[in-house]
């Protein structure tokens, strides 16, 4: 009997926090112990965060956490500051400070008094984007009737001070001429098209290009570029073609001057990014492309490829990644074209759903066997996609500005090109 697909129920995306002692109200997903809500039924709340979160930079060096006792010790309070890696975009790696950290209120303080914690932050040199990170209080130790107050958790938001790896790898800008020798005049649609050099995905969302004619192309909320991955803004309503699977997105309105420009990539703060200023582009030699791909100083495309430029592509027309964008909304058949590809990985595309973890209760959206005429799906999601063979999957992204695309990548090299 063939399986028969419904369209599984609405997934709304599930942002994680990482907790610092803190709050207003307990953090969504924190769950207090019986002991702990026992006694906060039966007693006082003796302990809270006095701030329920702070802003930082990577290389502010120590935030301070402060826990306000509210009541009149009779003995003495022990308290844990724990770091909660299941609700965090952070992880351990991001602090030198250890997991746990506990706090002691000695016998005899008054309620209102402080105790604080300092968390030390690890400044690294790799671009991770903004994170947050949340600690809970746990494991209260002191007499009875006393308990952990509703303001349990405290959100640490950081700031990265590393720049992005996003660089303008090669620019077209617009022409009427001759771009082949023949004497006749090819108008060519003017693009820019980005390279992610960083090891992990980067959010696009707030970011923006602009020429210095004045135009300005915005990046939509929810634009991630994959590691390895390229995009393409073209001076386009309805890009066509393929573009080697990267990304395109339409950019009606900016469109870099054939003759002299100067085109820079900002991030949602203003910070300059990228640039790159050109002059009397020499039209015959194509679009101006890095070679070495992603690093490289700026040339002629002609001089690296025979093809006179490669949007999507490197120079020699081979993939960047193994990667396709794809619409959201309905099933898609498809096929893992390099090993190791981890089917929890698929998360990162499109949101899962009916397995442990992962809206368990909903109806499953990954199918990866096929046995004769039907798909089955896994029991559970700590395998992987076997190379070569295809899975069903049915994409459901409202993480991206449109709600309509969705980016499936494949790590490393793949066996083949472009997922089919």
């Amino acid at each position: 009997m063939g399986l028969t697909l419904r369209k599984p129920a609405y997934i709304a995306a599930c942002l994680g926090l990482f907790l610092l002692l803190l709050g207003t109200a307990p953090a969504e997903g924190y769950v207090r112990t019986p002991a702990e809500a026992q006694a906060s039924s039966d007693g006082r709340e003796g302990v809270r965060f006095v701030r329920s979160g702070a802003h930082v930079v990577e290389s502010d060096g120590t935030v301070v956490v402060e826990v306000r006792l509210d009541v009149n010790l009779q003995e003495d309070l022990h308290v844990d500051i724990v770091l909660q890696p299941n609700l965090s975009s952070a992880s351990s790696e991001d602090f030198a400070t250890p997991e746990v950290l506990t706090l002691y209120f000695e016998a005899g303080l008054s309620a209102g008094s402080v105790q604080q914690a300092h968390i030390e932050l690890r400044d690294d040199n790799e671009f991770e984007g903004p994170e947050h990170a949340t600690l809970v209080l746990r494991n209260l130790r002191s007499g009875p009737n006393i308990s952990i107050g509703t303001s349990a958790a405290f959100r640490l938001d950081i700031a990265d001070n590393d720049q992005a790896g996003v660089v303008i790898n090669e620019i077209q800008p617009a022409t009427e001429a001759d771009m082949d020798g023949d004497r006749r005049a090819e108008g060519t649609e003017a693009f820019v098209e980005l390279l992610n050099t960083e090891r992990q995905q980067v959010d696009l969302s707030g970011w923006y290009l602009t020429r210095s004619g004045g135009a300005a192309f915005h990046f939509p909320e929810g634009t991630r570029l994959a590691s390895g991955a390229a995009l393409v803004v073209i001076n386009n309503t309805q890009p066509a073609g393929s573009y080697g699977g990267a990304q395109v997105l339409a950019a009606p309105d900016f469109s870099p001057e054939g003759d002299s420009d100067t085109v820079t990539l900002l991030d949602g703060s203003g910070t300059r990014i990228d640039a790159h200023r050109y002059r009397d582009q020499r039209v015959r030699e194509g679009s101006l492309v890095r070679s070495p791909e992603g690093r490289g100083a700026f040339t002629g495309h002609l001089s690296v490829s025979q093809t006179s430029r490669s949007p999507g592509l490197r120079s020699d027309g081979t993939y960047f990644t193994a990667s396709r964008s794809l619409d959201s909304g309905t099933w898609h058949i498809l096929s893992s074209p390099a090993p190791a590809m981890r089917l929890a990985d698929m998360h990162d595309v499109t949101p899962l759903q009916g397995f442990r973890g992962y809206e368990p209760m909903a109806a499953k959206n990954l199918y990866t066997r096929l046995d004769g005429e039907s798909f089955t799906a896994p029991d559970r999601l700590d395998g992987v996609f076997e190379p070569g063979r295809g899975f069903l999957l049915y994409l459901n992204d409202d993480r991206s500005a449109s709600g309509s695309t969705a980016v499936l990548e494949a790590p490393g090299r793949g066996n083949s090109g472009n997922l089919p």
